[in-house]
């Protein structure tokens, strides 16, 4: 409403005071029902990409040197957010960007798209031609997370359940190391909801939210004895007695029921359970042999697992 929008304003305006800020008057635009924004096109709570970014990338002919290709693929990324399953689509691009000066150096060199780099040029331009709209978060509706993992990486997306149905959020797409790969399904599921948390902790953490996931292994051991590489006789529900987790106290379900995977834009079925998101995460135990890069926040998480006996961690 317009009374909440002025309480808004009020409320940056005092930030800004606090941190001793200075606005420019002519710069400032108030009240607006739409607007432009760093790339970006805002309208009645709608976001999608600013039309004249976009018409630039549409021009873009075949790179024919390496820096074209690079130029591409790196103003494609910005609008990744937009797009499910960008990390396996652009992976063909990926390797015309220098990682260091030593690979600058014949970036300027004339290339030749094979047939994978430009169907990857292709699609990519293709996708951004599309109407691409997200919604802007609203604390007032649930959250939901759906996440997938196959061998080739992970795909997630954020929705929130509006009362005219699901809408997106944001997409995250992560292709996996040759190490990643080897993981077992478990862990690359595990791995999923990892960076669907860590990506979107301000969106899941302290609130309920729903998960969906196509897998149903992670939960197949919930009460059944752990590997031997754990503590003898110890089942999930073990350590998640012993496990506080404080950043995420919210709980999920999974769907019995066909529902469209939005990261994959196909069909799966859901299994149905009500639980803790403490029963997800201690899941995520799976992963502790083959995850080579955790995070800090991860890292932290598993330092809190007890023995249930002991009270040793």
């Amino acid at each position: 409403t317009f009374e909440e929008h002025l309480s808004h304003l009020d409320e940056i305006c005092q930030l800004l005071k606090q941190a001793k800020f200075r606005l420019n008057a002519s710069k400032c635009e108030v009240a607006r029902t739409e607007t432009h924004y760093l790339g970006h096109y805002i309208k009645q709570g709608d976001i999608r990409q600013s039309p004249d970014n976009i018409r630039g990338l549409l021009h873009t002919q075949i790179p024919r040197t390496a820096e074209e290709a690079c130029r591409f693929l790196k103003a494609a990324e910005y609008y990744r957010k937009f797009i499910p399953r960008f990390s396996l689509i652009g992976e063909p691009l990926r390797k015309f960007v220098p990682t260091s000066k030593i690979g600058r150096k014949g970036h300027k060199a004339t290339i030749t798209l094979i047939d994978e780099e430009r169907k990857s040029f292709e699609e990519l331009k293709q996708i951004l031609t599309t109407d691409l709209v997200l919604r802007i978060p609203n604390t007032a509706y649930p959250f939901k997370i759906q996440t997938d993992a196959s061998d080739e990486g992970i795909d997630a997306v954020l929705l929130q359940v509006f009362p005219d149905g699901d809408r997106p959020v944001g997409y995250l797409s992560k292709k996996f190391t040759p190490t990643q790969r080897r993981w077992f399904a478990t862990e690359q599921e595990c791995y999923a909801l990892i960076c669907s948390l860590e990506k979107w902790h301000n969106y899941s953490s302290g609130t309920k939210f729903i998960w969906e996931t196509v897998s149903t292994i992670l939960f197949s051991s919930l009460n059944s004895s752990l590997p031997t590489k754990y503590l003898q006789n110890t089942t999930m529900e073990n350590i998640l007695n012993e496990l506080k987790i404080e950043q995420w106290h919210s709980d999920i379900s999974y769907e019995n029921s066909y529902n469209q995977c939005l990261p994959f834009n196909c069909t799966y079925t859901y299994v149905k359970r009500w639980t803790n998101l403490m029963h997800a995460i201690v899941n995520v135990i799976e992963t502790i042999g083959g995850l080579s890069t955790l995070t800090p926040s991860i890292i932290k998480l598993i330092l809190r697992i007890k023995d249930p006996k002991t009270g040793e961690s």
